[in-house]
């Protein structure tokens, strides 16, 4: 083999040996933790082992975030001062025994999110001297119940706790023994089915219990007077009974939402329950017998309540009876249920109509509730003695009916009516009503009347297709009335008046078809307005200049505005919200272009603009023409000047000079 064979061997068998060759791997570079005098944070930094040669005087640590499996006595010898450790969502699954028993300060340790199924006997052993620790969270760690048994055997002074988002199945009788101070305890998405008898009953200072996203059927029996926050939501429940307690209920918040509840909760008759939440259920009356669930049981069980959500169940009336004894109650909920057409029942004694009588049953029946919510049924009228019922209210939503509204007007003497109707919905003499929503109800002509002496602050008309609004429809509400909606319905600028509205500062008048502001609204102080989504090309500079006094917050994208006529930008540029989403139009002869308002090319091609242009291009041809014919001219005579020089030269040179015999000869003779 020759010289030049070998060397064309080496170069062609090198990066073989060179890939083959074994390569020290490179450790990537990891960011520096974030440390001060007492802290340090390595939250996300990649750490696969616990950081060294930290000082003794550090008291919190986040080590959160990253890829540690392992926690040694070495690790944390030095951090007796250390309070709070979290070493949540990394790969850990082993605590050697002594890992945690230099931290004698400690009091918060977060482990969610590791592996501490694994080991679970030798990792428990760990928590054994964690004498002070009073947070500890070590949910989504894959533990069952007997895990969690091993992890709680003796934390005396804990006192929250989150085993969310673990495999626990049945809370056991004697669980909680080694955590008698417990005041706060998370078990919210597990799998529990049976909470037995006495398992919690050891947990004399809980407060707070979150079992919500089980799969609880059943609760029988209270059993925690102490207690004030329970969230049971999302779980399976069809009864909740409680009134054989005889021992006074603390608890204030009860989550029941989305369970398959058909009857109100029965709780201790000595309870301080002011918050009810009972949306999402199948409750159809309220009153159930086979449960004893009585309007008489109810009004015990629920006489401090003041917030029930009774929204998304199968309600079809209205439950005059079961709230009637519920004094406190200030906020209602009926949303999303199956009313339609709401009774109300007199008493038998208010057989003849008369003043007396009608105040003598509206003391008798009369709900204390402000807050009123009964969007989303199929209401089509409110019987005539229903606002009676309610002297107090403050706040109804009627959204998403079928609300038929009075003509409360006398047509021959242009009076107001208040005679009490059936079969249609007058809001007049109310003088409690400050907030009302007729969103979504199909409306049509609003009459006058209809608010009258009622000063409402508020008025939602929004999504009613085809609402005519004439300046008599608000009447009585000139001085009251400060923020109207009228988004979504569509509304010519012919069929919206308005009367001068002295106190309207909120304006939504988006998703119409609004080709100009109507000039009647310029009485009013604007200080919000929303024109987005109509057929307007430009606001009046008169009405711009009117809005900018008061206006702070201007809507106006999704409007035809002409990139010619933008003198009310001008006026009104700097409260415009959505400045950088509005566009313009223009034509360039058959052809629309769209640009963006606020942009450099809006209004360059406009008429007046081109117009300009065309004059400027044509007295620069003109003068350029006129430049040219000048030099043209003034060429042509210096080039015949030079002609007629250089024929003159010529010509005398060509002609000979007269010889001398001649002359001679002319003179003789």
């Amino acid at each position: 083999m020759g010289f030049l064979q070998v060397r064309l061997l080496f170069w062609v068998l090198l990066p073989v040996f060179v890939r083959a060759w074994p390569r020290q791997k490179e450790t990537p570079k990891l960011l520096p933790c974030w440390k001060t005098w007492i802290s340090v944070s390595c939250r996300g930094r990649g750490l696969t082992t616990f950081p060294q040669g930290l000082s003794y005087e550090i008291k919190r640590i986040d080590l959160s975030h990253n890829a540690i499996s392992n926690l040694t006595d070495h690790d944390t010898s030095a951090l007796e001062q250390l309070e709070q450790l979290d070493l949540s969502y990394n790969h850990l699954r082993s605590l050697s025994g002594g890992a945690l028993g230099h931290l004698a300060h400690l009091r918060s340790l977060i482990l969610a999110g590791n592996q501490l199924h694994q080991d679970h006997f030798s990792n428990g052993n760990a928590f054994l001297s964690l004498v002070s620790l009073a947070a500890l969270d070590v949910s989504a760690n894959g533990l069952d119940n007997q895990m969690v048994a091993s992890y709680l055997h003796h934390l005396p002074a804990l006192e929250w706790l989150d085993l969310s988002e673990n495999h626990l199945t049945c809370l056991a009788n004697g669980i909680f023994q080694g955590v008698p101070r417990l005041r706060e305890l998370h078990l919210r998405r597990n799998s529990l089915v049976e909470i037995e008898e006495g398992a919690l009953s050891q947990l004399r200072a809980l407060e707070v219990l979150d079992l919500s996203m089980n799969s609880l059927h059943c609760i029988t029996g209270f059993g925690l007077a102490q207690l004030r926050v329970l969230n049971l939501s999302y779980n399976a429940l069809e009864s909740f009974d409680g009134a054989g307690e005889e021992a006074s209920c603390h608890l204030h918040v009860l989550d029941l939402s989305h369970n398959q509840l058909n009857a109100l909760p029965l709780l201790p008759r000595r309870n301080r329950l002011r918050y009810l939440n009972l949306s999402h259920n199948a409750i159809t009356t309220g009153a159930n017998k086979s449960q004893n669930v009585t309007p008489q049981n109810v009004s015990q069980s629920f006489a401090k309540l003041m917030d029930l959500n009774l929204s998304s169940n199968r309600l079809g009336s209205f439950p005059v009876a079961l709230l009637h004894g519920l004094a406190s109650l200030r906020t209602l909920s009926l949303a999303r249920n199956c009313l339609s057409d709401i009774a109300v029942e007199l008493p038998t004694n208010h057989s003849s109509p008369g003043p007396i009588a009608d105040r003598a049953w509206q003391k008798q029946t009369s709900l204390s509730v402000r807050m009123l919510d009964l969007q989303g049924n199929s209401i089509s009228h409110l019987p005539p003695h229903f606002f009676d019922l309610l002297p107090d209210l403050e706040v109804m939503d009627l959204g998403l009916n079928r609300i038929q509204l009075c003509q409360a007007r006398n047509s021959s003497k242009g009076e107001c009516l208040h005679a009490k109707t059936e079969d249609c919905t007058a809001f007049h003499c109310l003088p409690q009503l400050r907030h009302l929503s007729l969103r979504g109800n199909n409306l049509g002509l609003v009459h006058g009347c209809l608010f009258h002496r009622t000063p409402l602050a508020s008025l939602d008309l929004s999504e009613n297709q085809g609402l005519v609004l004439p300046s008599y429809a608000l009447e009585g509400l000139e001085a009251s009335l400060q923020e109207l909606s009228l988004r979504g319905n569509r509304m010519k600028t012919a069929s919206l008046n308005f009367p001068c509205l002295v106190s309207l500062s909120i304006l939504d008048m988006s998703g119409n078809d609004l080709s100009a502001i109507p000039p009647s609204l310029l009485c009013s102080p604007l200080e919000k307005l929303d024109i987005h989504g109509n057929q307007l090309e430009r606001i009046e500079e008169a009405a711009a200049k009117q809005l900018r006094r008061s206006l702070r917050a201007l809507s106006v994208a999704g409007n035809p505005f002409s990139c010619c006529e933008r003198k009310w930008l001008q006026i009104l540029g700097t409260s415009v919200l959505d400045l950088g989403e509005t566009l313009c139009y223009y034509l360039n002869g058959e052809e629309s272009f769209t640009t963006q308002i606020s942009g450099e090319q809006a209004g360059q091609l406009c008429p007046r603009n081109a117009y300009k242009v065309y004059l400027a291009v044509t007295a620069f041809l003109v003068c350029t023409v006129g430049l040219l014919c000048a030099s043209v001219r003034w060429f042509l005579k210096r080039a015949k000047t030079c002609m007629l020089l250089c024929l003159g030269s010529l010509r005398n040179k060509v002609e000979p000079a007269p010889s001398p015999s001649k002359e001679a000869d002319s003179t003789i003779l």
